[in-house]
């Protein structure tokens, strides 16, 4: 019956070894060292630098996508205004065409406006330019304003001319 007790009953040092310093502790012998106050200032002032670098690379990021979303929504409406006038063109004359507008899109103001320009051709024997009538030169300028810097998108295309300004 004890070989069997002795079997049954296995002291623990002898399963599981452990370091002798974690029965010293026990004991009553502090052999175990902890951390002192340096070690654990050192530690949260790297903490907070990592946490500080962390939180400006998300703010950074943040005003990133904001502008993307900004230039898209500018690029987008730039683009629909300028199959307006590409469609305005071939029905009516357009060479006197004054865009000045604002436009709020998304709670954020934007301010459109608009250059025509003639299209020249210069032949090579002479100095002048000639003008070529049936061709317009369009420019949709947007502005908007991002926190303290002005922001500017520019769509350029040519447009022909309407059928009544070419047959006069």
């Amino acid at each position: 019956m004890k070989n069997t007790l002795k079997r049954a009953f296995i002291p623990l040092k002898k399963v599981y070894p452990v370091r002798k310093d974690f029965f010293n502790a026990l004991k009553g012998q502090n052999s175990l060292r902890g951390f002192t106050l340096i070690e654990l200032l050192l530690t949260v002032m790297i903490l907070s630098v990592g946490i500080i670098f962390v939180l400006k690379s998300y703010l950074l990021l943040s005003e990133a996508i904001n502008l993307a979303e900004n230039k898209i929504q500018a690029i987008t409406y730039l683009d629909r205004q300028m199959d307006i006038l590409r469609f305005k063109g071939i029905k009516e004359d357009i060479s006197q065409l004054d865009l000045e507008n604002e436009v709020t899109l998304n709670n954020r103001t934007f301010s459109l406006s608009s250059e025509v320009q003639p299209i020249y051709e210069q032949t090579e024997g002479e100095e002048e330019r000639v003008e070529i009538e049936a061709i317009k030169e369009i420019t949709l300028i947007i502005n908007w304003f991002q926190g303290s810097k002005q922001r500017e998108e520019r769509l350029i295309s040519y447009v022909r001319s309407s059928e009544k300004e070419q047959t006069e």
